[in-house]
Formats: C-alpha cells, structure tokens, sequence
C-alpha cells in the first residue's frame, strides 16, 4: 500500500504516522513502500509530535468510528495548515469513509459491520474485546 501511495503522491517530504497498538504493523509496511519520516504514538497516551512534512500519511490497522482520525487530523491542521493528509488502513467501516470523506483513503476493505472495541474477552452483541488485543492475540493474557 505504501508503494500505492507514493505512486500517486510521489513526495520526498512525508511523513507516516502510525496509531499504536493496532496500526504499528501495518504502518511498518507502508513506511517501507513509502518512505519518509516515521513517527508513532499511542493516541490514548502520547502527545502528538509537531509535524512538518507537507504529507502525512496517518495509519491505522481499523477505523471503526474516524473520532480518533478525526481529532488527529484536528491537531495536526493546526501545527501545519497547509499539510496534505492520507488515511491509510486495513478495514475501515463504512459511515467512516463519509465523515474522512475530505481525504484520500487507502484500504484494503470497507465494512458495513461496527463494533465498539471494550475491555472485554467476548463478543456480545456489537461489543467485543479492543482490536489491538485481538490482533496481537492479548484476550487471554488480559482476562484470566
């Protein structure tokens, strides 16, 4: 995917944002196909850094909502105004893709199902345990 954008947006002056816990592999690869300058943060933690590229490419592994893109981009547009943003991910919901519909998306699917990501072990209904701990298989570890 990182190879993909740099086709349509061939700048030396990037910038990959990658979303921890979930995004992190996923960014890897699209700063390998990318290049640029990398950065990563835990939204729920880390402060964001001043940016000062004239792209930045913020990744994520799912976008369920776009609140957490969305206040991102928020802060970011006003360190650098001018800056080009671009979504990247693996999954992002559908009523997502019109509330980012401002920037050019990259994805590997759009989903019609929605889930709140919660501190559970078991899928209940549209509730079930965080993304990231599914991906990095922590359910166990963090439940028992």
């Amino acid at each position: 995917m990182g190879q993909r954008i740099f086709e349509i947006f061939p700048s030396k002056n990037t910038a990959v944002l990658v979303l921890e816990r979930g995004g992190r592999f996923f960014g890897d690869g699209v700063y390998f196909g990318l290049g640029g300058t990398f950065y990563t943060i835990n939204p729920k933690k880390d402060a964001l850094p001043e940016i000062k590229q004239d792209i930045v490419v913020i990744v994520d592994s799912v976008i369920n909502t776009a609140k957490s893109i969305s206040k991102i981009i928020n802060v970011i547009k006003t360190q650098n105004p001018k800056v080009e943003i671009i979504i990247a991910t693996n999954v992002i919901q559908e009523k997502a893709v019109e509330l980012l519909k401002n920037y050019p998306v990259f994805t590997v699917r759009v989903s019609s199902n929605y889930f709140v990501g919660n501190n559970q072990a078991k899928q209940k209904g549209k509730k079930g345990p965080d993304t990231a701990d599914r991906l990095f298989n922590l359910i166990e570890q963090r439940f028992i």
